[in-house]
């Protein structure tokens, strides 16, 4: 029995100029004239067992649009399957119509589906692609004969043609193919960079992925990332596994982390190599994530504890939003702004635990230190905090455990320690930066900035 990995060859040769689908659409309109015996009320009582809850077309109004949808995909699940099948490939847009808020008359699409001719098929796939579910279509299409009707080839021809009267690229297929493939595997983490799938679209085939915990997948102008909410622990295996992709995310309109849940646990050899850090390896502790060239950073309703270094670091990146977020147990500093940054933006959040842990430097000793436990800001130009909440921020060193008068939670600049009288703060640029606080709080925490 094929799998879906050894679709994507199939439907990539398969795919046909517009001519040739032309002519394959009109030989079958006159296959189809068949009478096929076919209790769909039946498929209707096991699809509604099973229905495909949050599919793309229970968002869409027009019943006119849910007949193309769903007739076309009769028309696939019919094409070439045998009666003999113990689960009949109808059963699939079953599924599909049981999700609707308002059951569709499915028998009547049924007989649509067999008196197809190339005129409707045409309506039908433009009716699709006027409200930009074709990807979702071919998905379904793909999962259905998996699920279904592995191997059959009338199908893969049939799907190949409406993919190319869509004008859908090889590549594309192929990345539509990943999904089909990721929704049949047992898996917790969902990890990739699409290259011709656009947000939207990967948006609409999300319920197909469901039972992942963890999704990272990078589009052509934006990132998303998000656990549903559930606790996923960083490993350092796991975070190895991603460095590749959130080492370097780039020139990108939009980056999203909603719904996050990240716990970080280190290891001893970690915490051993943190300890012996001095304040220029602090400066150089790399992010988990790494932004640059971003008109908009997004984060959403996250939740992060115990990082040993930065959950990330930004470099030009026009606008970050930081809202109803926690940050607790961070010992080297929540993020840092390297470079030209326009606006900052945290509201509705919390920080607790957050330090600069310089465990390796003395407060007695000369020398310059930095003065920002939560975030390096030095590339930025504006700042608002509104109903934040700052609980047990601050730095701490050899001999002096809080000394909150030369610390700030978020700073453009260092200080430098000339003796115990001789204490003074250096900036970089900071009067460049604008800073305004709507009703935060601070417990036992530094002020929030110069």
């Amino acid at each position: 029995m094929k799998t879906v990995i050894d679709l994507i060859q199939e439907v990539k040769t398969l795919q046909a100029s517009f001519t040739d689908v032309c002519r394959d659409l009109t030989e079958w309109e006159a296959s189809q004239q068949q009478p096929v015996e076919v209790n769909v009320e039946d498929f209707m009582h096991k699809g509604s067992c099973f229905p495909i809850q949050g599919h793309a077309l229970s968002q869409v109004q027009e019943p006119l649009v849910q007949e193309a949808y769903l007739t076309l995909l009769l028309a696939v699940a019919e094409k070439d399957a045998g009666l003999q099948l113990e689960e009949h490939p109808l059963l699939y847009p079953c599924r599909v119509a049981a999700a609707l808020p308002s059951q569709p008359d499915l028998e009547l699409y049924f007989k649509k589906s067999l008196l197809l001719d190339t005129h409707s098929i045409y309506q039908y796939v433009d009716s699709i692609r006027t409200h930009q579910l074709e990807d979702v279509f071919l998905v379904d299409s793909l999962l259905l004969t998996s699920l279904y009707d592995k191997g059959n080839k009338g199908k893969l021809e049939f799907i190949a043609d409406l993919a190319a009267l869509w004008s859908v690229s090889s590549e594309k297929l192929e990345e539509l193919l990943l999904i089909v493939q990721a929704s049949l595997q047992e898996e917790n983490i969902f990890c990739h960079d699409f290259r011709e799938l656009c947000a939207s679209a990967f948006h609409k085939c999300m319920p197909y992925l469901k039972a992942y915990t963890f999704l990272s997948v990078g589009f052509p102008a934006s990132f998303y990332c998000t656990t549903f909410g559930k606790t996923v622990e960083l490993t350092p295996e796991l975070e190895h596994t991603l460095s590749k992709q959130w080492a370097s995310i780039k020139e990108k309109k939009e980056v999203l982390l909603k719904d996050v849940r990240f716990i970080r646990k280190e290891t001893q050899e970690e915490a051993k190599i943190f300890a012996k850090l001095d304040t220029d390896g602090f400066n150089r502790l790399a992010g988990v994530f790494s932004f640059s060239d971003i008109e908009k950073l997004n984060i959403v309703n996250c939740q992060f504890r115990y990082f040993l270094r930065p959950l990330f670091t930004a470099s030009w990146v026009k606008k970050i939003e930081i809202t109803q977020s926690s940050f607790t147990d961070f010992h080297g500093r929540v993020f840092r702004i390297e470079e030209s940054t326009d606006s900052l933006a945290i509201s509705q959040s919390t920080f607790s635990k957050c330090l600069l842990d310089l465990k390796s430097c003395d407060y007695y000793n000369h020398g310059y230190y930095p003065n920002s436990c939560i975030g390096d800001v030095k590339g930025l130009r504006a700042f608002k905090s509104t109903k934040c909440r700052f609980d047990s921020c601050y730095l701490t060193m050899i001999n002096n455990n809080q000394r909150t008068g030369d610390i700030y939670l978020f700073s453009q600049g260092y200080f430098y320690d000339g003796s115990r009288s001789n204490c003074y703060s250096y900036y970089n640029d900071s009067e460049s930066c604008q800073f305004q606080d709507e009703g935060s709080q601070r417990n036992n925490s530094a002020n929030i900035f110069p």
